[in-house]
């Protein structure tokens, strides 16, 4: 198992990133600065700051705080904590004269400055003067207080030259998982020390997460605002006032994807010092002139054997085992570092209750199936809901593949249009190992923990009777033929209560499709249970026939499958060739075949 913690050691190709922002961050003629390591949920946005903060471990004259937002929300005063979070920080492991104490004790007081802070951000944004806030900043403050933001300033420069210090600089990350309020409360603390040019804030967050937050929290003042920023919009201005430089951690390539997913499968391999060999030769692997999979094994010639805990032979079939899942991970998972560890803690999971239970599984479609089910959530669910009792198999799976080949238009399953239409599921699904023959059967049995399907033991059988009725009379074509065959799989007894209810719904449905529906149902049925006929016979009889080729055309082979166990048809089959030339013409070509037939067996 993997841990889903920040790291410091770099098996994303992060290094090139944090050697360039460390340059950043105290470069002198860019002072004071804001920098934004934005990036998605799991992207690696904290481990990048982790290592960028270990950059400056062993220069004296920078000093580096780490403050995770999320942990402070909890504080009534977010500001007070963050600000004495920072002095903290400056003056550990520092002796300071009696001046400096005293600057230091009315940094700590300095609320009325915090107040101050709150207030002149929100007047800078809205530009509506608040006399009543302005008053309050300091009806009740001493006169040792900081009185102005160019005091908090001026104390806070000389405490840093009293230090010693050249920069101090703030990570704060999970600024994203805050509440509105408080996002805004920790960007109006940063701008207290905007105008100290030794200061450097580094805020890890999804920019998006940001930008509504801002928003959300300013929603009753924009009735007041006049800005005229057009359509960049509030919260983009706002950011923009306090991020100097944003970057975005780019999107991993291919090759990335492959070295870090090798590299989680190998750190259980191997001892702690090969580990950190392997980081180190992490950038020769993924530019490895035949492949990062090449790389690895150069890699794995290299070592003395006393670096695997389990063996070279076995560390290496770990990795090939790996080599097929690469592609699958990459284009399901589309390369996101806390996602694919979170994917390999279930995988290995997923492996060890199959082999309790001795199911026999295919790594490959398990992988495969994993990354449906973790990507496309409601797809996964829709196929395991319509997955075959008998052999394991999925109508939907079956017809995603029809719909590549043939590209025909959805117009009679809902479902089935709404997977045609799911960005990259079906480029997904034509990769190898294809699903659509497959007993997912073993597979569902591993993903029931995580699967919110109806148990049908629980439910009366009644209420069984009538939901498959239910789905069986609805538009989506999959769907109905599902539950027809879940039906013909019952017993007689309530696989002839379905028919019934079917069977009686034919006058009373005035759709075309559900009508086609309800006749392959009966159809379906009828291969299990001969027993139904009689009354199908009886409601196809009272049933007024449309004037439909299609449903004329459904109507012959539940006829034909009637004449087969001995039931008499023929008026039947009078009935429906008068709505369907093309049904007469079935029928005539049918009853010359069977004289052939029988000629030929006399």
């Amino acid at each position: 198992m993997w841990s889903d913690q920040e790291t410091t050691q770099d098996c994303l190709g992060f290094e090139a990133y944090v050697d360039s922002l460390a340059t950043v961050c105290v470069a002198p003629n860019i002072a004071p600065l804001t920098l934004g390591v934005f990036g998605s949920w799991g992207s690696g946005k904290t481990s990048l700051m982790k290592m960028l903060e270990l950059r400056f471990e062993s220069n004296t004259r920078v000093k580096t705080v780490w403050a995770n937002a999320w942990r402070y929300e909890g504080k009534e005063e977010m500001q007070s904590a963050l600000v004495h979070a920072i002095l903290a920080s400056v003056i550990k492991d520092k002796t300071l004269s009696d001046e400096f104490k005293e600057i230091l004790k009315r940094l700590k007081r300095g609320t009325s400055v915090l107040k101050l802070g709150k207030f002149l951000g929100k007047t800078l944004l809205t530009m509506t003067p608040d006399i009543n806030s302005l008053i309050d900043c300091f009806e009740k403050e001493s006169g040792e207080l900081a009185k102005t933001m160019a005091q908090f300033e001026q104390d806070f420069e000389a405490l840093l030259k009293e230090t010693d210090l050249d920069r101090v600089v703030v990570f704060i990350d999970d600024l994203d998982r805050c509440q509105s309020d408080k996002v805004v409360e920790t960007f109006e603390t940063i701008k207290l020390f905007l105008g100290i040019p030794e200061c450097t804030f580094v805020i890890g967050a999804d920019p998006a997460k940001i930008e509504h937050a801002i928003e959300d929290h300013y929603k009753l003042d924009k009735k007041d605002m006049d800005l005229n920023l057009g359509d960049r919009g509030f919260a983009d201005d706002y950011m923009e006032k306090i991020v100097q430089v944003p970057f975005r951690i780019p999107e991993q390539t291919f090759p990335n994807i492959a070295c870090y997913v090798g590299m989680l499968v190998l750190q259980n391999e191997l001892t702690d010092e090969a580990w950190l060999s392997l980081v180190e030769s992490r950038n020769l692997i993924v530019s490895h002139s035949t492949g990062v999979d090449a790389g690895f094994f150069d890699w794995l010639r290299e070592q003395p054997r006393a670096s695997f805990l389990n063996g070279v032979r076995e560390t290496r079939k770990v990795l090939r085992r790996t080599q097929p899942f690469i592609s699958i991970l990459a284009h399901g998972l589309r390369g996101n570092p806390r996602q694919i560890k979170r994917f390999l803690n279930i995988l290995n999971l997923r492996k060890l209750l199959a082999e309790s239970n001795k199911l026999e599984v295919v790594e490959e479609v398990l992988v495969k199936i994993l990354v449906l089910e973790y990507t496309w959530r409601e797809f996964f669910t829709d196929v395991a809901s319509n997955c075959g009792a008998d052999d394991g198999r999925s109508e939907l799976l079956n017809e995603c593949k029809r719909w590549r080949k043939e590209k025909f238009e959805v117009l009679d399953s809902p479902i089935l249009a709404k997977a045609v239409e799911s960005p990259g599921l079906q480029e997904f699904l034509a990769q190898k190992p294809y699903l659509d023959t497959v007993d997912l059967r073993p597979y569902l049995f591993l993903a029931q923990t995580a699967l919110q399907l109806p148990s049908p033991t629980l439910i009366p059988p009644d209420e069984t009777v009538l939901g498959l009725v239910e789905t069986i009379t609805q538009e989506d074509r999959i769907r109905s033929r599902a539950s027809a065959r879940e039906t013909a799989r019952m017993d007689s007894s309530m696989a002839a209560a379905v028919a019934r209810l079917l069977a009686s719904k034919l006058n009373n449905v005035t759709s075309p499709v559900i009508q086609v529906n309800i006749v392959n149902a009966l159809r379906t049925i009828g291969e299990k249970h001969a027993s139904i006929f009689p009354d199908t016979i009886n409601s196809l009889h009272d049933f007024d026939a449309p004037r439909s080729q299609a449903f004329a055309l459904v109507v012959l082979p539940l006829l034909d499958l009637a004449e087969e166990n001995n039931f008499n048809v023929k008026d039947l089959r009078h009935k429906f060739e008068k709505v369907s030339k093309l049904a007469a013409a079935l029928t005539n070509r049918k009853e010359r075949s069977n004289r052939v037939k029988q000629s030929e067996t006399t």
